[in-house]
């Protein structure tokens, strides 16, 4: 099967001549082609146009709203920081006051507990100095008593007042010297 549909040797005049049609045939051609274009441009292009201006109009407007929602989103998150370390300062001066409140409790409680050491410190040491004041005059009258008692059996008899006084206040001073 030949590859050309006439067997017709090929001339370079007859290239040029396929190349290039005749005039009227190339005029009628290029007024179809922009008749085609014009009808295409109303048909096609300008709804294309349209759709894709609405389309652009519209993803303009998305990324102009996820803007604002997203500088939404920066200001709530600001004020949540803001408000979050507001409320860490607030604790810590609420931690801080505890402790000085704590502080001052327990140097309260501390001063309360020294003043009722002190004030039992003093109470024992008068309940001491006063059982020590009975025990010293049991001993002074135990002492007299004894001597009364060696002095009625030095002598074989009872004492008289006067010389009981004597002996009491001799023992008496004695005990005195002792002391100092």
């Amino acid at each position: 099967m030949p590859l050309f549909l006439d067997d017709t040797p090929f001339d370079a005049g007859d290239f040029i001549g396929k190349l290039v049609p005749n005039l009227w045939s190339f005029l009628i051609n290029l007024a179809a082609l922009a008749v085609l274009f014009v009808a295409l441009y109303f048909i096609a292009y300008k709804p294309v146009k349209k759709f894709v201006k609405a389309r652009k109009d519209y993803i303009e407007g998305n990324i102009r709203s996820a803007e604002r929602g997203k500088e939404e989103v920066e200001k709530t998150l600001r004020q949540k920081d803001s408000i979050i370390a507001e409320a860490r300062e607030e604790g810590n001066k609420i931690i801080a006051t505890s402790k000085e409140d704590a502080g001052r409790r327990a140097a309260a409680i501390v001063d309360e507990a020294e003043s009722q050491a002190r004030a039992l410190k003093l109470d024992a040491e008068k309940d001491i100095a006063e059982a020590k004041k009975k025990a010293e005059g049991e001993m002074k009258e135990a002492i007299v008593m004894t001597a009364t008692a060696s002095a009625k059996k030095a002598l074989g008899r009872s004492l008289s007042a006067k010389e009981d006084a004597a002996i009491r206040a001799a023992v008496a001073e004695e005990l005195s010297h002792d002391e100092e």
